[in-house]
């Protein structure tokens, strides 16, 4: 037991480096951080009035949910368009079949590559994050926000991210790899959507991986936030015990969809 443990962690580092090393999970970052910027208005510029006024408006502790609630909204885009082509990768390098040779149980294999590759590309996303929380920081000049920041990014962050990055390991076995993308891109705009009441929409239910049960029912931001927009009243109504179930249903369902691609690799093989 005490041997595969240690494999297993082998194959976290290694999945860890690989994908950490790669240009693509910056670049893709950076882009997409510039591209949401210049979208948001400006900038800097419209970060200079933004923060004042959530910091006038908010708790403290509502400020970091309300920015890791933003940073849910859309930078999980990135993260599951960049782990979908780790599976199909080590197939096609064949790394998998030098995988097969080690001593290591299936399941901790494809654990330890689930694990090691998303705790790689959860980092540049959290550097964002980390610079919205650093710019606020210089303004409210509160050390508190820095563990109020770290709490709201593993509270809200953390189980949406962890549910995309089980789909986008698993999915890619069974679909071309740039069609699933396009479609988990799809999906995930479709889910920021949740404010218009008269849309069918999983982003309004406590399926949302956006965090946005989690975000309203432990940190109440519908009460700070302006949800009353063009599109009406958009009836979210959470609570922390909606938040529980939310949180329980996105990490329970990434762990199945683990289990799921793990029966599906042995039913290929027992069929080969």
């Amino acid at each position: 037991m005490k041997q595969h443990f240690h494999l297993f962690l082998g194959i976290v580092r290694y999945e860890f480096l690989m994908q950490l090393r790669r240009r693509s999970l910056w670049i893709t970052f950076l882009i997409f951080t510039l591209l949401i910027l210049v979208e948001y208005g400006q900038g800097s510029s419209r970060l200079d009035k933004t923060v004042p006024l959530l910091l006038a408006q908010m708790p403290l502790l509502a400020v970091a949910a309300h920015w890791a609630f933003n940073a849910t909204t859309f930078l999980p885009i990135c993260v599951g368009a960049l782990l979908a082509d780790r599976y199909t990768r080590d197939r096609r390098t064949h790394v998998d079949e030098l995988l097969t040779t080690m001593p290591v149980f299936l399941r901790s294999r494809l654990f330890g590559k689930y694990i090691g590759s998303l705790l790689a590309t959860l980092i540049p996303m959290f550097l964002v994050y980390s610079g919205l929380i650093g710019y606020t920081l210089s303004v409210s000049h509160n050390w508190l926000l820095i563990p109020y920041a770290l709490e709201t990014f593993i509270v809200i962050a953390l189980p949406g991210v962890l549910f995309a990055g089980a789909f986008s390991i698993a999915v890619p076995a069974v679909l071309w790899v740039p069609l699933y993308q396009f479609l988990f891109i799809c999906y995930w705009f479709w889910n920021t959507l949740w404010f218009h009441a008269d849309l069918f929409n999983l982003g309004r239910t406590i399926l949302a991986p956006t965090g946005l049960y989690i975000a309203f029912g432990f940190y109440d931001l519908g009460r700070y936030e302006d949800t009353k927009g063009p599109h009406g009243d958009p009836g979210i109504h959470s609570s922390p015990l909606l938040a529980i179930e939310s949180t329980l249903l996105l990490i329970a369902l990434a762990i199945l969809v683990i289990f799921a691609l793990e029966g599906y690799i042995r039913l290929r093989r027992a069929l080969q």
